[in-house]
């Protein structure tokens, strides 16, 4: 998915919408993506989350079946497809800096050291799911620096891991018709209270999800719900309704791990239900990007499947020190498994309980939409104009317009796909210096000459900007 493309387009009944699309225009530090590399070529492996639903199980059955498609339903998808996809091209829209995806804006209940934070009205435009009693900030604990055996870890950390299953339900319209289509999906989870508030990956449950069933160890089910999450982050909270008395996990701290260190994997791989496996941290601080989000991860060679996302990567002290959320595909390929460090998730998952929103990301704070720009040799292209400027962001203190196209960025032309990518480097505080298209005519049209813009560049300087104040 681009940066630009519609990553949540559905509304709070499920349905396909096309109005006001929102994309993250988040960024994270990425460094240097071929660290640690010695050779200048290499071979293309696919990132993937791992995430199992029940179309990954049928359509591996059918392959194993030998089924194909004939050659004209193909073409009629594949012309079906391009008429949807130019049609979606068109009437995209976008916040860049949007709203994180969760019930509720949550404000501390004390200035000071607190642990508890309590739920206000929401802000982010889903109906609350979150319970109206005090939501607990994660914490972490000082390292006992104990060595247990594997078999000591699995006993002690399994009960604080749970698989996650959902279900969520799509409702689109075709010739005039609305369709409802319910897709079934398992994932893993990490308790870290004894009332039920698990950690997970947003990609595993997310506030589209028509409903949440969490089975514990010892085999009870919990109906639960999506309390907060960020889908670049991938990372959510969710609460199991009626708990009590669970297990949490102890928190650790990922900034003591080196390479070398065990580590063990427990999750739900392959809906199988809890798995223990382990084995080393391969590297720190990778640079991965997943489903068009860059993120830093820890790489391990326990193995891990589709389901173990959001199950738990603990230490040899039994402490919890990620939440793996990927692997790489590949016929060649062993032992690539990815987890996201646990001081990340205690940041991010912190924040968006006290601030709503995550803090320290570049934001620019505006609208857009879609267009096709053509140059004096006719070809087209889809490019990307503001549609609007949101009081107090960068962009309105930069100077930016509503109208004007993202163009270049420090002087290098950057096409939307890799626009995330391209800023990810930068965070609060930071300078950049965007060149836009100006159009004198202003966009009136979905096609816009270039020959008609004037360039224009704009020193943009990120501040904090809590994107749920997005006009």
């Amino acid at each position: 998915m681009s940066l630009w493309e519609n990553e949540n387009n559905q509304n709070e009944n499920g349905e396909q919408n096309n109005d006001a699309m929102e994309a993250n225009f988040t960024v994270k530090d990425s460094g240097n993506e071929n660290a640690g590399d010695t050779t200048d070529e290499k071979p293309t492996y696919v990132f993937e989350n791992l995430y199992k639903n029940e179309f990954d199980r049928e359509r591996e059955r059918k392959k194993k079946k030998g089924m194909r498609m004939s050659g004209g339903g193909i073409a009629a998808i594949v012309a079906l497809c391009l008429v949807l996809s130019m049609i979606s091209g068109i009437v995209t829209g976008a916040f860049i800096g949007r709203r994180n995806t969760h019930s509720d804006a949550i404000t501390p209940t004390d200035s000071g050291s607190s642990s508890t934070v309590t739920p206000n009205e929401t802000t982010s435009g889903h109906e609350s799911t979150a319970t109206t009693s005090p939501v607990p900030l994660i914490q972490q604990a000082a390292s006992s620096g104990n060595t247990l055996s594997p078999e000591e870890i699995a006993a002690n950390c399994t009960d604080s891991v749970v698989v996650v299953e959902v279900v969520t339900v799509t409702t689109y319209t075709m010739f005039g018709k609305k369709y409802e289509q319910a897709t079934r999906g398992a994932g893993s989870g990490v308790i870290y209270s004894e009332d039920g508030y698990v950690i997970t990956n947003y990609h595993v449950a997310s506030e589209t999800c028509s409903s949440i069933t969490v089975t514990t160890s010892d085999g009870k089910a919990y109906n639960a719900k999506f309390v907060v999450g960020d889908k670049d982050a991938d990372i959510a909270v969710i609460k199991l309704e009626n708990a009590s008395g669970l297990k949490p996990a102890k928190i650790g701290n990922s900034k003591n791990l080196v390479v070398g260190n065990y580590v063990a994997a427990i999750g739900n791989p392959l809906g199988y239900g809890l798995t223990f496996t382990d084995g080393k941290v391969s590297a720190l601080s990778r640079k991965v990007s997943i489903d068009g989000s860059s993120m830093t991860l820890i790489q391990t060679n326990a193995a891990v499947n589709e389901g173990n996302s959001g199950g738990g990567l603990f230490n040899a002290a039994g402490e919890l020190v990620g939440i793996v959320n990927a692997k790489i595909s590949g016929d060649t390929v062993e032992g690539f498994g990815f987890a996201i460090p646990i001081d990340t998730v205690v940041k991010n998952v912190n924040d968006l309980l006290t601030y709503g929103y995550i803090r320290d990301r570049a934001r620019l704070g505006v609208t857009i939409n879609s267009l096709y720009l053509i140059d004096e040799k006719r070809n087209y292209s889809i490019v990307y104009y503001i549609q609007s400027v949101s009081s107090g962001s960068s962009a309105e203190k930069a100077g930016l317009q509503a109208g004007d196209i993202l163009y270049m960025l420090d002087g290098e032309f950057t096409p939307a796909s890799s626009f995330a990518s391209a800023l990810s480097k930068y965070k609060v505080g930071d300078t950049v210096e965007l060149t836009v298209l100006r159009s004198s005519g202003g966009i009136t049209s979905t096609t816009v000459y270039q020959k008609d813009c004037t360039e224009v560049k704009v020193s943009v300087t990120f501040e904090e900007f809590n994107p749920n104040n997005q006009n």
